[in-house]
C-alpha cells in the first residue's frame, strides 16, 4: 500500500503486464489513488486528536500522497496457498497484516527463503499506524509475528536495510519492543484525559530533534500514528478507558 513499494507500478507496467497483489491491499492501493481515501485518512486521524491542519489538510503533507499512484491498476490477485514460481523459487504468499492491512510475504518453504517486505526489518521497528477499516493494527501485527515465527525460514529478505540471518530472534525483539512501548504508553496516562497526540508527545522517539516542535510534520503524523496503534490496543485490550469528547478520541488508565 504504501507509496514507497507501489508508487511507480502505473510508470512501469506495460500493456499486458501482470500485475500482481493481495486483494486488501490492491484494493486500497486503487482506493488511495483518489483524493476520498485521503481526505478519510485525514478526519480520521482528527478524530485520534491530530491536530486540524491550517493550511488545508495534514495529508497534504505526507509523503505517501506526494507519491502515490495516480491511476487505477489492474491487479491479478492472490491469496494463500497459491504458489508463484520464478527462476527455479516456489514462492507462497503469506499474509502478515499490520504494517499495512493487507501486506504478504512470499515463502520458499523449500529454500527457506522469505520476502518480507516491511514486516520484519533488521535494523529499525516497522511503523504500525492506524488505517482506514482497521481497530487493532498492533493486534494484527504481534499476530502476523507470530505467524512468521512459525516458518521454517533460513534467510529473510527485507524491503529496507540488511537481510535477516535469524528471523526468530529479530521477532522476539520486535514483540519485547513493543511489549516495552505499551509500558511507557500506559506510565504517559494518567487519570487525565489525553488525545494520542499528546501521548506521542512524550514518546520516546530516535529522531534528532530537540523536542516535539522540532519534528517535522510528516514525523508527528507517523509518531501519532504509532501512539495510536498501542493506545487502541490497551483500550481493546481492556487495560485502559477511551472517550469520545466532541467527536475526538481521549484516553486515560
Amino acid at each position: 500500500l504504501h507509496s514507497d513499494h507501489c508508487g511507480l507500478i502505473s510508470k512501469f507496467a506495460k500493456s499486458g503486464c501482470k500485475i500482481l497483489a493481495g486483494e486488501t491491499e490492491g484494493e486500497m492501493i486503487n482506493f488511495e489513488s483518489g483524493n476520498l481515501y485521503w481526505r478519510m485518512l485525514d478526519d480520521l486521524f482528527i478524530k485520534f486528536g491530530f491536530p486540524e491542519a491550517q493550511f488545508g489538510r495534514n495529508t497534504d503533507i505526507h509523503p505517501g500522497r506526494k507519491y502515490c499512484n495516480t491511476e487505477k491498476v489492474n491487479f491479478t490477485y492472490v491469496d494463500e496457498g497459491d504458489v508463484l514460481e520464478y527462476g527455479g523459487y516456489h514462492f507462497q504468499p503469506i499474509l502478515t497484516p499490520g504494517h499495512t492491512p493487507g501486506h504478504m510475504c512470499l515463502y520458499d518453504a523449500e529454500k527457506k527463503v522469505l520476502f518480507c517486505g516491511d514486516h520484519i526489518l533488521g535494523t529499525i521497528t516497522p511503523n504500525i499506524c492506524i488505517e482506514l477499516g482497521v481497530e487493532n493494527p498492533l493486534e494484527d501485527y504481534l499476530n502476523s509475528l507470530k505467524k512468521i515465527d512459525a516458518l521454517d525460514v533460513d534467510l529473510v529478505l527485507t524491503s529496507h536495510g540488511t537481510m535477516i540471518q535469524d528471523v526468530h530472534g529479530r521477532i522476539q525483539e520486535l514483540f519485547q519492543h513493543h511489549e516495552a512501548r505499551l509500558e511507557e504508553v500506559k506510565n504517559i496516562l494518567t487519570n487525565e484525559w489525553k488525545t494520542s497526540y499528546m501521548v506521542a508527545q512524550d514518546m520516546t522517539w530516535e529522531i534528532m530533534c530537540k523536542d516535539w516542535e522540532s519534528f517535522p510534520a510528516p514525523q508527528k503524523w507517523f509518531a501519532t500514528g504509532e501512539a495510536i496503534s498501542h493506545l487502541q490496543y490497551l483500550y481493546l485490550s481492556g487495560i485502559i478507558l477511551r472517550e469520545e469528547r466532541n467527536g475526538i478520541y481521549y484516553y486515560k488508565k
